[in-house]
């Protein structure tokens, strides 16, 4: 009987420990989803009989639930965590730097609620519910980032460009790398993504688009494009020549130090425009593409979905009285040249010469710093160099 009752209490011992030993090996498998231990951990209750075995029946309906294959997989989540989105984030995964609890590697899956944002661009702002996954990484429940309304009316012809989000894309506007080069295209309210899941930076996406009354190029619809395999370009449904439209619309604003003679980039109001200066366009009246000089672009949507400046005019002062004689001068455009004084960079030194309305541009459409020009110049009655024409070499 002594016997018996020291076996039992040997048993006992027994069981405990190895309960403990069973909650360890949960956790384990739980953290790891680790099934050889399940396996050590059955063979270990079978030595310690009946009622140890109904135990593990017990550990293991709970830890069914945990490990992959398991008949219950219950999403609970961890946390909502808000941050910023970091470089190397894909469709795949979002890197995500929270300035109160650091950085997460996060999962994006199919399942992922992603309606509520669909740009996941560096330095973006969003917030993320977590759970833990069957693998065992963070995983998004949701994503859910803010977004501006667009207050314009959108023109109802329509334009479809394909190219690569750049890394400048903001959850208001979207800078495609196309073939024809750089676009910037407003986001809306509107903007329907039912085409992509994510849009990270180097996606490939088909973008249909559409003028506002803002002069902007709108989003009308994107579309994921990577399984084309074609190169960026652009298609329309406009048949309309690419000549300057009656119907141009006013934009005020200083060219950037990106522009060039055929691209004018403008910071306005509304953020910066990709203009093209194209054949048609009229820079008689402004031609200084230099940065914080002021000029008014007309603008209007061409045939190839870019928007294009009919017409680009600067301030221009003068009265002055301007002799026929004239000298020729060679050298390089200053960046503080503005509309009404040309800065020359010559071998002898830096010279100013004044802008009127009568000057003119030969070979080129626009001026930017750097770009080498001959000028033919005349004393005016105010005792000023005036430029007669430019000629760019």
């Amino acid at each position: 009987m002594s016997d018996h009752m020291e076996n039992n209490k040997d048993f006992s011992g027994m069981e405990h420990r190895e309960s403990t030993c069973l909650v360890k090996g949960m956790k384990t498998i739980m953290d790891l989803s680790d099934i050889v231990k399940i396996r050590n951990l059955m063979a270990s209750a079978r030595e310690g009989g009946a009622r140890k075995m109904a135990m593990m029946a017990v550990v293991f309906g709970v830890a069914a639930a945990l490990i992959p294959g398991g008949q219950v997989n219950a999403r609970t989540l961890l946390a909502t965590v808000q941050g910023t989105v970091s470089k190397g984030t894909t469709s795949d995964t979002l890197k995500l730097y929270s300035s109160s609890s650091g950085n997460y590697v996060i999962k994006i899956d199919n399942d992922t609620d992603t309606s509520r944002c669909k740009m996941l661009i560096p330095g973006k702002a969003v917030t993320v519910g977590i759970y833990r996954g069957d693998d065992a990484n963070l995983h998004a429940d949701s994503i859910v980032s803010g977004k501006v309304n667009a207050n314009v009316s959108i023109d109802s012809n329509r334009s479809t460009v394909t190219g690569k989000v750049m890394e400048a894309t903001t959850e208001d506007m979207l800078y495609l790398d196309t073939s024809s080069g750089e676009m910037h295209i407003k986001l809306d309210t509107t903007t329907d993504y039912s085409g992509v899941k994510i849009m990270t930076v180097g996606k490939e996406i088909a973008v249909v688009t559409s003028r506002g009354s803002d002069a902007y190029m709108h989003a009308i619809s994107i579309a994921d494009n990577s399984g084309t395999g074609s190169s960026s370009g652009t298609s329309t449904s406009s048949t309309s020549s690419s000549s300057a439209p009656a119907n141009t619309t006013e934009v005020k604003g200083t060219p950037t130090d990106k522009s060039t003679s055929n691209v004018l980039y403008l910071n306005t109001d509304g953020g910066v425009m990709y203009l093209v200066i194209d054949s048609d366009t009229d820079t008689s009246g402004g031609f200084m593409f230099t940065p914080g000089n002021k000029v008014t672009a007309y603008v209007y949507r061409g045939s190839d979905a870019n928007m294009h400046a009919a017409k680009v005019v600067g301030t221009r002062s003068s009265g002055a009285t301007v002799g026929s004689t004239t000298t020729t001068f060679s050298g390089s455009v200053e960046s503080n040249s503005n509309e009404g004084m040309l800065y020359l960079n010559t071998s002898g030194g830096t010279m100013k010469f004044k802008l009127d309305s009568t000057t003119s541009l030969n070979n080129a459409k626009g001026l930017t710093k750097g770009k080498i020009v001959t000028v033919s110049g005349s004393v005016g009655s105010d005792e000023y160099w005036h430029a007669v024409t430019i000629t760019t070499k």
